[in-house]
């Protein structure tokens, strides 16, 4: 009898079944983009990257910025797009102007609910600027929503058309869900964080 009640103690103190338990991410794994897009964080940017891309384990960026310079954001771009390991990008409040385009480069992309993408023509700061380059702004324009539909349900010139129809789009998950903005919403930072593929939206 002895022997049933010490063996019945062992099997309750062994885990039998594997725990069903998710990890957050190491906090040099993630990097918060909270600034305007500038020469200057762009810098500091890609510095944060190359540490957190130092080991083997996935990078996380958690982008919340009203946008910035082009030539900045694609020096970000350029940093996510060289990353060894893969890089999850969580829009958590706003990727606006410059910071969408930077979030649709992501080989992942996640958006939290109640955050907003937005979409516009670019500019170069004044009007009559605007107007004396508004070749270039338009070519500008027409290659970056080719390059942001590369993996949406949409065409680069369909995009394109949808902004110079609204001035300015703005979508919510929903509307990022429907034109293949995004891989994946999640309702919080830190599902995001700890659920990085799930295989549905």
């Amino acid at each position: 009898m002895k022997l049933i009640l010490l063996f019945l103690l062992l099997l309750s103190s062994c885990v039998c079944l594997p725990k069903q338990t998710t990890l957050l991410p190491s906090a040099s794994q993630v990097i918060v983009f909270e600034d305007s897009v500038t020469e200057l964080s762009a810098d500091k940017f890609e510095k944060d990257l190359l540490a957190a891309d130092s080991g083997n384990s996935a990078v996380f960026v958690v982008i919340r910025t009203g946008g910035g310079s082009v030539k900045a954001g694609l020096k970000m771009v350029n940093a996510i797009q060289f990353a060894k390991n893969p890089v999850v990008c969580i829009v958590d409040q706003e990727a606006m102007s410059m910071g969408s385009y930077i979030f649709e480069a992501c080989p992942r992309r996640i958006m939290i609910k109640g955050g907003m993408l937005m979409m516009h023509k670019p500019s170069l700061g004044s009007p009559l600027a605007d107007l004396v380059e508004f070749r270039f702004l338009d070519g500008l324009l027409s290659s970056m929503c080719e390059a942001m539909a590369v993996n949406m349900n949409i065409t680069g010139p369909e995009l394109r058309a949808l902004i110079l129809l609204k001035h300015e789009v703005y979508w919510t998950w929903r509307e990022a869900m429907h034109y293949g903005a995004i891989d994946q919403v999640e309702s919080s930072l830190k599902e995001a964080l700890e659920h990085p593929f799930r295989d549905h939206l």
